[in-house]
């Protein structure tokens, strides 16, 4: 139904001697196939190039290839059908570049208005939301404050599927459902406070009714 759904950013971390025991023992989490210690292992067009190069592995090299995943709903692509090395090195790498990534490389349903032309609100600041995650990496965003961007543009030039209404009107519901249930304890309760005065009120004049017979006879 033309619903997008993330899948995978793809993989890459080094391997010490310690883990390539693992890794050919069956013990490791890693969905390759053996290395060589200290070789880089992933998934290519999604590898972060300094991880390629034998640099340190870290949290911006996850956002390199949210930013190949990101290119990929932009253009319509995959980075594994554009030769010879993927959405990267074709539209962001300044050594290999081969086309500019502008509004007229972008698959028009990533950024439809809903007419069919492109958003310019949503293409501007998605373009350069990408070129950062695949940019050099001191320049590139961390993933939260990269998640809150999208969320921002989501809710200011998004409609909310069919799905999403029927979530936030299952959710409302349930709220809903839970209010009326504390409203209507806090009405059982005020009702059995007002039952207990009323029976003290009663009680109360009991006592004074008898009393005041006493003092008569």
């Amino acid at each position: 139904n033309y619903t997008p759904k993330l899948i995978d950013c793809g993989l890459a971390k080094l391997l010490t001697d310690s883990q390539v025991v693992e890794q050919r023992g069956g013990r490791s989490v890693f969905t390759m196939g053996s290395s060589m210690a200290g070789q880089a292992i992933g998934t290519p067009g999604y590898m972060c190039p300094s991880v390629l190069s034998g640099r340190q592995y870290g949290d911006r090299a996850e956002v390199f290839s949210f930013g190949v995943v990101l290119l990929e709903v932009l253009t319509g692509k995959l980075t594994a059908a554009v030769k010879p090395s993927g959405l990267y090195d074709y539209y962001i790498n300044a050594n290999e570049q081969e086309e500019e990534l502008t509004l007229s490389a972008l698959d028009v349903r990533a950024v439809s208005d809903g007419s069919g032309e492109t958003c310019k609100q949503v293409a501007a600041p998605l373009i350069q939301l990408a070129s950062r995650c695949c940019g050099a990496q001191k320049n590139r965003p961390k993933m939260q404050p990269l998640l809150a961007e999208l969320r921002a543009l989501e809710q200011q030039h998004c409609q909310l599927t069919q799905e999403e209404m029927q979530s936030r009107l299952a959710s409302a519901t349930v709220r809903s459902e839970a209010v009326a249930g504390v409203i209507a304890e806090a009405m059982r309760e005020a009702q059995r406070l007002q039952a207990a005065a009323e029976q003290r009120n009663r009680l109360e004049r009991r006592a004074q009714e008898k009393a005041a017979q006493r003092e008569c006879c």
